[in-house]
């Protein structure tokens, strides 16, 4: 009996953590071997390109949602990057200038301390801002199911317009199998 296993990975960076999703695939070639294939966003989806019956080659496009929101949330996050790196470039100079003002016993430790607390939280943000961005385009990544390997659809459980809802319980949406 031949036996294929297969690792699936996905992976977000999302408020500083890494979170990683994957599923392990071990198919026996004698036990009717099929893999249900689903996206790990909610949307709507868009084309269904993806034809029972048929071959595909590894990395085929099967399906994809679509991306309109998804397309918003990137251009939204890169606004407030652009803003959060602004922010944090204007209290990073106000920080050096407090420090050689401290340095030359002008100001208080205690007036330094308050403007090192808002360069702080200014790069805390910026760097959520960056971790926000980076979520973002994973999602849109997701909008577009591929064939995990050369395979065929041996049963379709969607349709264009169908809308996905992606609550930790994933819809299978297409059934795909080996050659």
């Amino acid at each position: 009996m031949g036996v294929i296993n297969k690792m699936l990975l996905k992976y977000t960076v999302w408020m500083g953590m890494l979170y990683i999703c994957y599923s392990s695939i071990t198919i026996a070639a004698t036990d009717n071997p099929h893999v249900a294939l689903s996206v790990y966003v909610s949307g709507v989806v868009k084309t269904l390109y993806a034809k029972e019956n048929k071959q595909y080659k590894k990395g085929a496009v099967l399906l994809t949602l679509d991306a309109t929101l998804f397309d918003a949330r990137i251009n939204a996050a890169k606004q407030t990057l652009g803003y959060r790196e602004l922010t944090l470039s204007e209290a990073e100079k106000e920080y050096q200038r407090e420090q050689e003002l401290y340095a030359q016993s002008l100001i208080s430790e205690s007036d330094l301390q308050k403007v090192k607390v808002i360069y702080l939280e200014n790069k805390a943000a910026y760097q959520q801002a960056k971790e926000a961005l980076i979520t973002a385009q994973w999602e849109k990544q997701q909008t577009v199911l591929r064939a995990p390997f050369s395979g065929r659809i041996i049963k379709i459980n969607t349709f264009v317009g169908d809308v996905l809802r992606h609550d930790f319980q994933v819809k299978p949406l297409l059934y795909y199998s080996l050659e």
